[in-house]
């Protein structure tokens, strides 16, 4: 499978080298508007590196893209991607907004191309153990689900805030959990750090099967 990875910042970067580890895959192109990022990032494993996401989709044809650009820009190389026919993982947050969101998802499925976000702990095995385990009722049944992650405050990040950044994994896995929709029945914000968003966020949210979830994220502790 020929694959372009576009963004060579810290993500890109171990999507790159996580890539080249996969006998199956062949790293293509990798993209950044920076060339000198891109060349740099490509160098080290002998991948040709260009400035320019559509020339990498129109010049190698790859059957995926991994897309490891700022939050801002997810729905216009997603979007590319898409329209060219190629399959995308793209990090998450899926894009800025709910309504770009859906309209990726849309192109998706009219394009008849994967659209896959990158939820890591989806993946992660003590929380595929655990929804087995929740899933054979072998841990009774669950009244309520309390989600912490918290973080040092990472400067590289400035688009987004960390309900976008931190709270998405969370959200993502109660989810997955539950196996059942929720909605936030309050929530408070606080910005201590950061200079344009939010970089606390408490939340309470209440899932279709009734379960009582509580979020709490921050990237000051």
């Amino acid at each position: 499978m020929k694959v372009v990875v576009i963004g060579t910042g810290v993500m890109g970067r171990n999507h790159i080298r996580v890539l080249r580890e996969i006998p199956e895959v062949q790293v293509v192109a990798v993209v950044d508007r920076d060339l000198a990022r891109a060349e740099e990032a490509g160098k080290p494993y002998g991948i040709r590196a260009c400035s320019d996401a559509v020339q990498a989709f129109r010049e190698h044809r790859p059957d995926a893209a991994i897309i490891a650009v700022p939050t801002e820009r997810h729905h216009q190389v997603a979007m590319s991607a898409i329209e060219h026919g190629v399959h995308v993982l793209v990090e998450k947050p899926i894009a800025s907004t709910v309504q770009q969101g859906e309209e990726l998802v849309e192109a998706a499925r009219r394009n008849r191309v994967v659209l896959s976000v990158g939820h890591v702990e989806r993946f992660n095995p003590a929380v595929i153990e655990l929804k087995r385990r929740m899933d054979a009722g072998e841990l009774g049944r669950i009244f309520m689900i309390h989600s912490r992650r918290l973080s040092p405050y990472p400067r590289r990040i400035m688009d987004v805030g960390v309900a976008a950044d931190l709270a998405s994994h969370e959200l993502d896995m109660m989810h997955y959990l539950t196996g059942s929709r929720g909605e936030i029945v309050g929530a408070a914000v606080s910005q201590v750090l950061h200079p344009t968003h939010e970089d606390i966020v408490f939340g309470v949210l209440r899932f279709a099967s009734g379960v009582l979830g509580i979020l709490d994220v921050n990237w000051v502790t």
